[in-house]
């Protein structure tokens, strides 16, 4: 699975999961690595990848989460250079007529028209204050959902443990070698994970380097 930037956590998933089938050229050698596999649960395997392609498709679509903190930033950049502007302690003439005319012509719902000019500009430099406050905040927000990893990977983890649940279930093998030789052979759960990743887009993969870091990989996505 291919390295990819960090994204924003708010998914929009489409009506519905995408089309995606296991050819029967492909069930047969899955089936020859583990026994027969019924109908009903074949229809879980593929239901399920579905929905791991479904949600890992609204994530590479999603916002990159760069972005939205640098544009979080400016905005707060933004709000406390227009206070401090407000809030500047020059005596020129000038920017005292700026301001009583400033004063006098700012109207807003929420400030009251006979108001001074002094208390509305102080009014506003509060709200900009409150956006710089908003902004940090937003900031802390954003950093927080910076977990470990890319999310693709995390809806990859919880594949791999609803597979392991639906073969479990069927009495199929689930076992995962901890060896990490790459030459090692490998048991019959991660080749057939294998078999069914090469049905994926690339972007979709994880782990292709070798069947023992697939192999590692699993076992990871289980302990999660």
């Amino acid at each position: 699975m291919p390295q990819v930037a960090r994204r924003l956590p708010h998914l929009a998933l489409s009506e519905e999961p995408p089309a995606f089938e296991i050819g029967r050229e492909r069930w047969n050698e899955i089936e020859a690595l583990v026994g027969p596999i019924p109908a009903d649960a074949r229809a879980e395997i593929v239901n399920a990848i579905r929905e791991y392609l479904w949600l890992a498709t609204a994530t590479l679509s999603a916002g990159d989460l760069d972005g939205a903190t640098g544009l979080a930033a400016q905005f707060q950049t933004a709000f406390a250079r227009a206070r401090a502007t407000l809030s500047s302690s020059s005596t020129s003439d000038a920017h005292d007529l700026v301001l009583v005319m400033f004063g006098r012509n700012l109207h807003h719902p929420l400030i009251l028209e006979d108001l001074s000019h002094e208390i509305k500009i102080e009014l506003l430099a509060s709200v900009l204050r409150a956006g710089e406050a908003a902004c940090a905040e937003t900031i802390d927000e954003l950093a927080g959902n910076d977990h470990a990893g890319p999310p693709v990977r995390r809806h990859w983890a919880a594949l791999m443990r609803r597979l392991t649940l639906i073969f479990s279930d069927e009495g199929l093998p689930t076992g995962v070698s901890k060896d990490v030789d790459a030459t090692a052979r490998q048991s019959p759960f991660v080749y057939v994970i294998d078999l069914m990743q090469s049905c994926l887009a690339p972007q979709y993969r994880h782990s292709e380097q070798s069947l023992s870091a697939l192999a590692v990989a699993i076992s990871k996505a289980r302990r999660v």
